[in-house]
């Protein structure tokens, strides 16, 4: 595998876009991934599946999220986002670089916890060859639309500074879930993936309002456009942990498929048992994840159903 890197502007002025790519080495090129990547994390973490799909033929490209990783705002260090719109349209601007990068190969979008979000928030998925959903979920409009309202007016003067609050809000409730075990279980089951992922200088855990409201502007967003999703004319793929609380241990990501399928039958759904939230770092399951996923890509190829 060949891994490589570039920076190029974000839609929000103030950002630049940390980008990476991971090609087969030694073999043609036959269609590209697009990853959205999870809260907290970056690309660089996505290295074992980038190793996986391009020992099968595909390329692996993707950005570090505004407030994410490598990516860099000026005058901010922490998590923060200004807008969520213009971390959806950076998945626009990337996804025009792969098909400049790899003309005429077919590009799948993948979006994984924040990721999928942010794919379920493009109207339009024109010039992909299909959807893939990891550990999505659903939270009512009403208590999203009022937590933010709150929000926005407690920090009206500190949203661009980190808040252990905001912090515990984000990610305390899930681990609440899980009491007898280690932080971030709810995350990682296997404790080598979980000490990665907690040792990883990159990865960033300092929250700011400003990042979360707009988060939480997201979800209200995409509650919305369940009355009309974005999967009309594309094969759609949900994959999630049978005890991932992000997915509402099953619950929550149900209600999204069942008003994807509505709009398009061309939609399938995934449990993996036992698993929590990330099931593309959790070594206990990320192989099974990575065959399911190709096992779906092979599917949108041949328009064949995967045997799950």
């Amino acid at each position: 595998m060949v891994k490589d890197f570039f920076e190029c502007q974000s839609t929000d002025p103030d950002t630049m876009l940390h980008v990476e790519i991971f090609t087969p080495s030694d073999m043609e090129i036959k269609g590209v991934i697009q990853i959205v990547h999870g809260m907290t994390e970056h690309l660089d973490r996505y290295e074992e599946l980038g190793e996986y799909f391009t020992s099968k033929g595909y390329a692996v490209i993707g950005n570090d999220i505004i407030g994410h990783g490598r990516t860099h705002t000026a005058k901010v260090s922490d998590i923060y986002m200004k807008n969520w719109f213009d971390a959806v349209s950076d998945v626009k601007l990337i996804r025009q670089k792969a098909g400049e990068l790899y003309p005429g190969k077919p590009i799948y979008i993948l979006g994984f916890s924040l990721g999928s979000f942010i794919v379920r928030s493009l109207d339009s998925l024109k010039g992909y060859a299909a959807e893939i959903l990891i550990g999505t979920g659903y939270q009512p409009t009403i208590v999203l639309g009022l937590l933010e309202k709150y929000l926005r007016s407690k920090y009206r003067n500190t949203m661009e500074y980190a808040s252990e609050k905001i912090g515990k809000l984000a990610f305390e409730n899930y681990n609440n879930k899980f009491k007898d075990m280690p932080g971030n279980y709810w995350l990682l089951t296997d404790e080598k993936s979980r000490s990665e992922y907690e040792n990883d200088k990159f990865v960033k855990k300092n929250f700011t309002p400003g990042f979360f409201c707009e988060f939480l502007k997201g979800m209200v967003y995409t509650n919305k456009k369940l009355k009309n999703p974005n999967n009309s004319t594309i094969p759609t793929f949900f994959i999630y942990g049978e005890k991932d609380p992000v997915a509402g241990f099953g619950k929550g990501i149900a209600k999204i498929y069942h008003a994807y399928c509505k709009n398009n039958e061309d939609t399938q759904i995934c449990c993996v048992k036992d698993a929590t939230h990330d099931i593309l770092h959790d070594r206990t399951c990320s192989d099974i994840t990575f065959d399911k996923i190709e096992a779906f890509i092979h599917y949108a190829e041949k328009e064949k159903m995967p045997k799950n």
